[in-house]
């Protein structure tokens, strides 16, 4: 989400555009499609009116949270003035539609792993924003946040398998995890980015998650080795609760340790 975190709403309405005044980042590459016309229209119906300069990603002069092959992810404001999160298609992306995201995201939001669902269209899926960095950029400020931290993102992992959703993204899940900072208590990581995610009855997520933990700075070093290797593949055949507490102990306490040390 970027390092600028807890903005204030007043703040962020000192920084409001209307949509069409922002459609040059809205809808980039090509802001004068007749794609882009449609998506601003889609959006007006869903009651987001106004576009919101904020994010790290610069793009055609304007900041937005997150520019992908196939999205631009940009804050905006509702009728209401509330503040949301808009994944919308670019115009030269590849996928034809958001709305398989859009149902996926739904049931994940539901079931607090990902950030609650607002809306859902063919061209963009609306969420609460999680103003916090993204996991990638995540470094914790004492042992019992890393813990925390680690501990929720497992659990929410075993969610979605227990739900039969494969994520199919978690193996790199540096910029798939959002940790809200913004919160009283302790940060809390929330899953986003639903397009790759397919029906699966073989559960897959925790041991993606945790085999690209390494790839987090804050887990460096955080390797699958053999004993969790072995508890990772009879975890794959049994969903097993008791052995999914037990790999969440044993990585708990193998990557906080390696990770303080460090």
């Amino acid at each position: 989400m970027g390092r600028d975190l807890c903005v204030e709403e007043a703040t962020l309405a000192r920084r409001r555009l209307r949509l069409v005044e922002a459609k040059r980042a809205i809808c980039y590459p090509d802001p004068d499609s007749q794609y882009c016309s449609k998506l601003i229209d889609s959006l007006k119906k869903a009651s987001v009116m106004e576009f919101v300069d904020y994010g790290n990603a610069l793009v055609a002069g304007l900041r937005i949270l997150g520019r992908g092959w196939s999205s631009n992810v940009f804050l905006a404001v509702t009728l209401d003035g509330s503040i949301v999160a808009v994944k919308a298609l670019r115009p030269d992306s590849r996928r034809k539609s958001l709305l398989w995201e859009g149902s996926v995201w739904s049931v994940a939001s539901m079931a607090g792993v990902a950030p609650r669902l607002q809306a859902a269209d063919r061209y963009f899926v609306v969420y609460t924003p999680v103003l916090g960095p993204v996991i990638g950029e995540y470094m914790p400020k004492n042992s019992l946040e890393w813990e925390y931290v680690l501990r929720l993102i497992i659990d929410k992992t075993y969610v979605l398998d227990v739900l039969g959703i494969a994520h199919n993204e978690l193996a790199r899940p540096e910029q798939h995890i959002l940790l809200d900072s913004c919160s009283k208590g302790l940060p809390e990581p929330f899953i986003i980015d639903y397009e790759s995610s397919t029906l699966s009855a073989k559960p897959r997520n925790v041991s993606q998650v945790i085999g690209g933990l390494h790839r987090v700075k804050a887990f460096t070093g955080c390797m699958v080795d053999n004993y969790l290797r072995n508890m990772l593949r009879e975890y794959r055949s049994t969903l097993s609760p008791r052995l999914l507490a037990e790999i969440r102990e044993y990585v708990v306490m193998k990557c906080v340790r390696l990770s303080t040390r460090n």
